[in-house]
């Protein structure tokens, strides 16, 4: 039987002033035939979850027309395009699936985020979110509805 729970060391990652732990995991996005293996960082700050528009073009959305308005993002107000991604979290045996996951988009280059964030819509509606700070590890646990 798959477990209910999965976690997640936190990702090293070298920074200007040396090197800085942080809450990603790895996840698959999909849309249509195109899947993408990559990173997410869980962020607990967001709202919704933000993709690139290089990772939305390469998954084949169609941001056209689907402008969500304004949205604060980094303290700026910036337009982002909305549209729905399929997520994967997978580690050994646990496999757990979002379809239908709600995502904005920056549509200005200068506005993309550095990767993908993943926001409170969406993933902290299918898990409760534990950050072990001290541990470095996140931990992923499955509601039951």
């Amino acid at each position: 039987m798959p477990a209910s729970s999965i976690s997640f060391p936190y990702v090293i990652e070298k920074v200007e002033r040396g090197f800085v732990s942080r809450p990603k995991i790895p996840i698959t996005l999909s849309s249509g035939e195109k899947n993408l293996e990559t990173l997410g960082l869980v962020d607990s700050g967001s709202d919704v979850t933000v993709i690139p528009l290089g990772i939305a073009e390469f998954l084949g959305i169609n941001i056209g027309g689907k402008v969500s308005g304004v949205s604060d993002f980094h303290e700026k107000k910036i337009e982002m395009a909305y549209s729905f991604v399929n997520l994967k979290i997978e580690k050994g045996d646990s496999v757990f699936r979002i379809f239908q996951m709600p995502v904005r988009i920056p549509l200005k280059e200068e506005e993309q985020p550095d990767g993908i964030i993943l926001g409170r819509d969406g993933l902290f509606r299918e898990f409760d979110v534990t950050f072990e700070e001290n541990a470095r590890r996140i931990v992923l646990q499955k509601v039951r509805r």
